[in-house]
C-alpha cells in the first residue's frame, strides 16, 4: 500500500505545481497589463525666485496645481540649485486608477503645470520626473 501513496502523492504536488507556475504566469500578465500605461508623474520645483526677487509659499503653487489636476499630492522639501539652499517642493501626480485620464491629456496636462510654475514662480527651470511601467525619464521645462 504505501508503494502506490508515494508516486500517487508526487503525482498530486507535480500537478499543484504545474497549476501553480501557470496561475502566477497568467497573474503577471494581467498585472502587466493593467498597470502598463499608469504614470507618476514627480515635479521638482523651487519657492525662491532670484529673477523676480520673491518668496512663494505652499498655498500660491497649490492654487497652480488644483487649476490642472483633482488631486496631487505635494511634499516641502530642502533642496539646492547650483549650490545655493533654497526651500522646494515635490508635486506628485499620478494617472491611475478611478481618476485616470488619458494618456495624452495627463501628459499635456502636467506639462502645462511645468511650464506655468515656471513663468509665475520666476523658476530658471522645473524639473519633471515620469514613472510608468517599464519606463523611468526625466525632463526639464
Amino acid at each position: 500500500m504505501r508503494k502506490i501513496i508515494t508516486p500517487l502523492l508526487l503525482a498530486v504536488i507535480a500537478i499543484l505545481a504545474v497549476a501553480m507556475i501557470y496561475q502566477n504566469r497568467v497573474m503577471t500578465e494581467l498585472v502587466e497589463r493593467a498597470g502598463s500605461d499608469d504614470e507618476i508623474v514627480r515635479v521638482y520645483v523651487g519657492l525662491s525666485s532670484a529673477k523676480l526677487s520673491a518668496e512663494f509659499r505652499l498655498e500660491d503653487v497649490e492654487k497652480i496645481v488644483g487649476s490642472r489636476f483633482d488631486g496631487a499630492a505635494i511634499v516641502a522639501s530642502h533642496g539646492l540649485y547650483k549650490g545655493v539652499s533654497e526651500e522646494s517642493l515635490i508635486i506628485n501626480l499620478i494617472n491611475c486608477c478611478s481618476w485616470k485620464v488619458p494618456k495624452a491629456e495627463f501628459r499635456q496636462n502636467v506639462e502645462g503645470l511645468a511650464v506655468e510654475l515656471r513663468e509665475r514662480l520666476g523658476q530658471e527651470t522645473v524639473l519633471v520626473e515620469q514613472l510608468s511601467y517599464g519606463n523611468i525619464g526625466a525632463q526639464e521645462f
